[in-house]
């Protein structure tokens, strides 16, 4: 099941909640006849949030929780991470500065769980994350606007 609200706090802050409930269920076995089975309930939740202040600069919050995965012999422990990103119109609205900072709690780390009769692991991975972006994009301005007065004019100009 998954869920998507969107809300409208006032002009300048919007929030976009998404969950997702789900039931995972693994069956297998291996080579020497062994069977493996595990299942759990698990669900994500993503919150997005744009926010404007005017005349100075917009940002945007996005945070992601997933829950617990199973493997056939084992648990993914549960994963939360924390975005930040902020833009400013620069040149006359003809330029964009941006920057962005994935992870910003360096909290994406994921452990497995691995438990048989035989053994039990817990490994830690942790992702190169924490990762800062900075951005400038330059908008050539009436560039379409040339390109659709080159078309008219190669199909004969204007039709009336």
């Amino acid at each position: 099941m998954e869920v998507v609200n969107q809300v409208n706090v006032n002009p300048r802050m919007d929030l976009t909640l998404t969950t997702s409930f789900f039931q995972s269920r693994i069956r297998g076995s291996n080579a020497e006849n062994e069977d493996f089975s595990n299942e759990t309930f698990s669900w994500t939740i993503n919150l997005l949030s744009n926010i404007t202040i005017p005349k100075w600069f917009s940002l945007q919050i996005m945070s992601n929780y997933r829950g617990p995965i199973v493997l056939p012999q084992g648990t993914i422990d549960p994963i939360f991470s924390f975005n930040l990103g902020f833009r400013r119109e620069v040149l006359k609205k003809n330029g964009t500065v941006s920057l962005n900072i994935s992870d910003l709690f360096n909290t994406q780390r994921f452990i497995i769980n691995t438990e048989t009769p035989g053994f039990d692991q817990r490994r830690l991975f942790n992702r190169e994350t924490r990762i800062a972006t900075l951005s400038f994009t330059y908008r050539f301005r009436n560039f379409k606007e040339q390109r659709e007065k080159i078309k008219m004019d190669l199909n004969g100009g204007d039709d009336f």
